[in-house]
This record gives C-alpha cells, structure tokens and sequence, in this order.
C-alpha cells in the first residue's frame, strides 16, 4: 500500500480491508521538513494499534504518473521515478508471500474481498480486481464518466517471488503521452507464465478526493443520472449490491472532510 495526502480515504479503504488482511507495508511519500494532511500521523496511529502493519516513509520527491518530465527519464534522479518507490516499498514484504497492491483510495466490499483467496489454484496464479470509479464532493456521489469500470492488469493478488516494478514511457496510438510503473519479475514473462483471473467487481475507487488531483466537471455525472448497461454488468460481473447508491453513501459519510 502506498499513500500520499489521502486522509479523506485511507481510513475507510483500511476499515475495508482489515478484516481480511491483517499484515502489510503502508508506504507514504513525505519529504523530511514537508507537512501533509495528516495522512503520516494517521498511518502511524493505524500501525500501532495494528502491528501487523509496518510504516514505511520514502523521502524524495516522487514524479507522478503520467508526468511529462518522464519523457526523457535519463534526465531524472532514479529516486524520484515512481518505479523506484514502488520497489522501495516492495523491499520491506517477506519474500514467497501472496501479496495485494492496494491505494488508499479505494474502498473494498469487505465481503467479496474475504473470497478472492479462494480463487487461487496455484503458486503461479494472479488475480486482477476490477474497480469502479467514483467521486463523493459535498454530499453527492457521481460517476466519472470516463473510465468507470476498469479492470487493469496493475491491481494484482499475486505471490511475491522475484517481483520487481519497471518503468513504461511513451506515446499511445492516439498520441496522449503515457508514464507508469508495472510489476514484472526478475527472472520470467509475469503474463506469459502465470495464469491470471479477472474478479467481480471489488472495489469503489475515488482517484479525485486527494490534495493536488482534479478533474473537470463535465467528466462528473450524478450517480442516478448514469446508467451501466447490462453489457457492462455482464461484463464485468457486476452485482446490484455495488451499484446501491444509498450503501456507498453510508461509507462516503465517514470519509474525513
């Protein structure tokens, strides 16, 4: 887990996702003299009353994803690429253990998260959850209208063994410029050899709730103005229960103001 200004969701997101997962790496990146939003002093709390979870505090700029200064990356210190702090956080987590990528600004169904173990056939076997993306601003909910579902190859329950996050740069066919991170591992194909499943529908994400991340408006639509389709639902395996506008509310209530 990795987080950084997310005190709107990071306690729900770990509310959601501690009756299942009692171990874990919360990394954050903060700058030694630089003040955040509380999140360091919450994920400190957090960790103390629940000690199966360590805190990891990387302290070096971070280049978002995406960010055009990626374009040429020779140009960039490797402690301010993103892959570097993925790695820095992977290193701390125990070695041929099945481990999850969460952010903290995603909110499990704690219920169907409680299953996904059982998924699991073999060592070599990954699970990609499916997100929903959301948005909760001044007591509303809305859909983002671009994206909603989404089922990445990047959220993985996987077993850990010789993983490491690289680096991707470049431009896509409809020239949008595009930097991230991916998981790969050291010594194989991770798609070629291990075989990987697609999950129900998991998990609300809400990428626009932290401090520096906007979207414009037009891309927000009242949740009961949208409607998924039912080639979506079917899809995405899409259950009535993670489209209950009232359910979602009732967690939205507690996000931090």
């Amino acid at each position: 887990m990795r987080a950084k200004n997310e005190i709107k969701t990071i306690e729900s997101c770990l509310n959601s996702i501690l009756p299942v997962i009692q171990k874990g790496v919360i990394g954050y990146n903060k700058l030694k003299e630089e003040e955040d939003d509380g999140t360091e002093a919450f994920i400190l709390d957090f960790c103390k009353k629940n000690p199966g979870f360590i805190p990891f505090q990387y302290e070096h700029e971070v280049i978002p994803a995406n960010d055009m200064r990626y374009q040429d990356i020779s140009a960039i210190p490797v402690e301010n690429r993103l892959d570097t702090y993925y790695n820095a956080v992977l290193s701390k987590l125990p070695k041929n253990v099945w481990m999850m990528k969460i952010d903290c600004d995603h909110v499990f169904d704690t219920e169907k998260l409680v299953q996904l173990p059982y998924l699991i056939k073999e060592d070599k076997d990954m699970l990609s959850f499916t997100r929903m993306n959301l948005h909760y601003e001044n007591e509303q909910l809305f859909f983002i209208n671009i994206y909603t579902i989404a089922a990445p190859d990047d959220w993985l329950l996987l077993k850990n063994t010789n993983l490491v996050f690289k680096f991707s740069s470049g431009y896509k066919e409809n020239g949008s410029f595009f930097a991230w991170e991916y998981l790969e591992n050291e010594t194989e194909d991770l798609f070629f050899q291990r075989k990987i499943y697609y999950t129900d529908l998991i998990s609300w994400h809400f990428p626009f709730m932290k401090i520096g991340k906007c979207l414009e408006r037009r891309y927000f639509t009242p949740f009961s103005d949208f409607e998924i389709s039912p080639k979506l639902k079917k899809k995405f395996h899409i259950s009535e229960d993670m489209l209950d506008e009232t359910r979602i509310l009732e967690f939205c209530k507690n996000f931090k103001k």
